[in-house]
């Protein structure tokens, strides 16, 4: 079973079949999507509809959220990672994936060959609280003589200070790695393509069936409207799909016409 998630809301999108929703997850507006993915996955695993792949948009992952997905629900999360806010990934320097990590010996190789002069640990709960379960690694490559290393603009702008990477504990960092050149790679973005009718889904439960206000004061009976939704969503696509009127097209706008 292949599921998407968007918007609260999570449905089936296996080709060929109708997509039906699985789980409505209602929630205060402030609650961030990522600290959800494990309520959901258990709440579909009580309903016995545990997907074998959990194809969602980046606020749904994290590190973390890899390895305990498959670990504890035999589910694989799919879709884009954050890259960081670290100037290399946005410039073309060299991001975290082009060290070499050799766990066991706690050493990493710079794209230089030098390899790092520390490793130690980091408490991710010393600044933002929200980072409380969230250790880090912290390795740091000495820096080399100025302006002896070919390769320095690419990656410090403080020479004299090295360069310190921040990682994840080995199993998350392993699988944050594939992750990113799974979904970089032309078979990745085929595969991440099913998703693309989750926005359909929030689409028509708003505007056909009036999700977005809500009708009643207090979160219970939210979570209330927005099952009943769902219900009356799955029905709507059943008695299409027996009728056999086939899904409508992506919309294409006016403009994307002209240019074409």
């Amino acid at each position: 079973m292949v599921h998407a998630s968007g918007g609260a809301v999570s449905e089936t999108c296996a080709p060929g079949l109708p997509r039906l929703v699985t789980h409505v997850d209602t929630t205060p507006a402030g609650v961030y999507e990522a600290t959800r993915v494990d309520a959901i996955h258990a709440a579909l695993a009580a309903k016995g509809l545990l997907p074998s792949e959990h194809f969602a948009d980046g606020a749904y992952l994290s590190a973390a959220l890899l390895v305990r997905s498959k670990r504890d629900h035999g589910v694989s999360l799919r879709g884009p990672t954050k890259t960081g806010g670290a100037w290399q990934g946005r410039d073309g320097g060299f991001t975290p994936a082009a060290f070499r990590i050799a766990w066991r010996r706690k050493r990493v190789t710079c794209p230089a060959g030098r390899a790092s002069n520390t490793w130690g640990a980091y408490d991710g709960s010393a600044g933002d609280p929200r980072q409380a379960r969230a250790p880090y690694l912290t390795v740091r490559v000495a820096p080399s003589v100025r302006g002896a290393c070919a390769l320095q603009a690419r990656c410090v702008r403080a020479p004299r200070r090295g360069r310190q990477l921040l990682l994840h504990p080995r199993a998350e960092q392993q699988a944050l790695a594939a992750a990113r050149a799974r979904h970089a790679s032309p078979a990745g973005r085929r595969a991440y393509a099913v998703r693309s009718g989750i926005a359909g889904t929030v689409s028509q439960a708003v505007q056909a069936l009036g999700l977005r206000p809500a009708r009643y004061q207090g979160l219970a009976k939210t979570r209330l409207q927005g099952v009943a939704t769902a219900a009356a969503l799955n029905a709507a696509r059943l008695d299409a799909r027996l009728a056999g009127r086939p899904l409508a097209p992506t919309r294409t706008s006016h403009f994307a016409r002209l240019a074409a």
